[in-house]
């Protein structure tokens, strides 16, 4: 015969049920918080997620930002736009040209065969920085230390060329001195002597950019001299498409390690020059 337990068991047996219950109820087991409480603490709630801000990003430079000889004359834009689309970005490119097949956001500012000089006058003429984007990736240069086409030799001396790039960084900054500015350490160059000048300007626009932090922009160079050797195209100066996807690649990863408050709303754009930065010296 089973015995049944006293009513005064029962009584403690059922406030121990009731007890476990409730533990398990809330979350907590006699062995701490249950599986379904740690997915409960490790998913953030929705107010907590933070969208990312949307980028107006002006593509700024030469014919390398251009994507000369690149797939579809995209060089590394299109890859770039499709890369921050993934990660969750809202992007929108501007500038007063547009090349690129199948990119339905071609817009640019990169000038085929400009140097750093021209490059400043035509910003100034064509009133881009206006647009007020909260991020611009410049790579200029390339034009200002190799002979133009192989042959014709520089307009201005090679030695001051990071002098030239300084300039065109203050006319960038005047007018958007909000926006972040990536600025790029260019490609490398087949032509003879071409890469140990490179480098040298390299090293100089890593120096520039902490120099425009420590005075409160946000400045950061970029490594491209990685696109080099094979990279490049016979004719010397363009990468070819591999070289163009590594630069994609680059600015890329420069955007997702950008410090949290770097990127701020774009301001609304405008009209006219700020009035104190009308007519800048564009030498």
């Amino acid at each position: 015969m089973i015995r049944l337990p006293s009513i005064r068991n029962r009584a403690v047996i059922a406030a121990l049920v009731f007890t476990a219950i409730l533990l398990l109820y809330t979350g907590y087991g006699w062995y701490g918080p249950s599986l379904h409480s740690f997915q409960q603490q490790r998913q953030p709630p929705l107010s907590a997620k933070v969208d990312k801000i949307p980028l107006r990003l002006l593509p700024l430079g030469d014919s390398i930002t251009e994507g000369r000889f690149g797939k579809g004359n995209n060089g590394y834009r299109l890859s770039l736009r499709n890369q921050l689309l993934a990660s969750g970005y809202t992007v929108d490119f501007i500038g007063t040209l547009s090349d690129g097949e199948d990119n339905p956001d071609g817009e640019h500012e990169g000038h085929g065969g400009f140097h750093i000089k021209e490059i400043q006058a035509k910003i100034l003429e064509n009133g881009i920085l206006n647009q007020h984007p909260n991020l611009i990736l410049l790579h200029a240069g390339s034009n200002d230390l190799t002979w133009l086409f192989g042959w014709l030799p520089p307009q201005d001396p090679y030695e001051e060329t990071p002098q030239r790039f300084e300039s065109l960084l203050d006319t960038i900054l005047c007018e958007c001195p909000d926006a972040v500015l990536l600025m790029g350490q260019i490609v490398d160059n087949k032509e003879w002597n071409a890469s140990q000048r490179i480098e040298g300007f390299n090293k100089k626009v890593e120096y520039i950019a902490e120099e425009r932090r420590a005075s409160g922009f946000k400045v950061q160079a970029v490594n491209h001299f990685g696109v080099t050797g094979d990279l490049i195209q016979p004719d010397f100066i363009h990468p070819t498409d591999g070289g163009y996807e590594h630069m994609a690649g680059q600015w890329f990863n420069a955007i997702q390690n950008l410090p949290a408050d770097w990127i701020q709303p774009a301001r609304e754009p405008g009209l006219d020059a700020t009035e104190n930065c009308k007519g800048r010296p564009t030498s």
